[in-house]
Formats: C-alpha cells, structure tokens, sequence
C-alpha cells in the first residue's frame, strides 16, 4: 500500500505539491476543496480522491464535464505513480512512495515528466 501520495503541478514554473491525506479529498472549484481550482469545465466537486487497501482512487462527480486520467475519460480508477490527471485546463500529476519492504529499494513515481499549466490553479492544502 502506497505510504505517501500527493498531486502536483507547476504555476509559473513553480512546482506545486498536494498531499493527499486519507481518507478522502474533494478536488473542484468549491471553497473546501483539497485542490482548488478554477477554470471552465471546472465543477464545485469536480471529483473525490480517496485511499483504501488497494490504494488510491479517483471518482469523477462533475456529471457532463470530464475527468481524463493519461488522455482518457473516466468515472472511476485506481490511481498509478505517475498518472496525469485533467480537470478542465489543469493537469494534476499523480505521484506516491511505496512503503519500504526490508531489502528492497522504496519505488518512487513512474517517469520524470512535470505538468505544467498556469492558469486555474486556486489553492489547496499544498507544501
């Protein structure tokens, strides 16, 4: 079970980072979002992200607007290190550090590739 997960992006070449912090998140443009965000196509509770033994899962709530996890639409998933999530105009990269089992290396995120988009970033819970 992933030990540490969080969202991230960058806003004007500064990397953004939200940790996800069980058991649950709301993402959206509603004020008490975990991750705020705000542009078109983006709902108040765009979707919910949450962690249970398998890991952690992505559900979309925005009724006709989308939710794209690596370029396609979803209502729901299992998230994967490295997973780009789309929310309106915003990308969101999925990372997570595994728990570390004795005698085995810690696996990080899967790729090195950075989202990057300025606009809609509002705000959140982010380090």
């Amino acid at each position: 079970m992933p030990e540490l997960a969080w969202l991230q992006t960058h806003v004007d070449a500064k990397l953004i980072r939200f940790y996800v912090i069980p058991p649950m998140g709301w993402i959206g443009c509603e004020h008490d979002s975990f991750v705020r965000l705000a542009g078109p196509g983006v709902t108040p509770r765009h979707c919910k992200i949450w962690r249970d033994p398998d890991g952690y899962h992505l559900r979309n709530l925005a009724g006709g607007h989308r939710t794209l996890i690596n370029g396609k639409p979803v209502h729901e998933a299992l998230l994967c290190a490295g997973d780009e999530i789309r929310i309106g105009p915003i990308r969101l990269l999925f990372r997570q550090i595994e728990k570390a089992v004795p005698g085995k290396e810690a696996s990080s995120a899967r790729g090195q590739s950075s989202a990057s988009e300025s606009a809609g970033l509002v705000g959140g819970r982010g380090l």
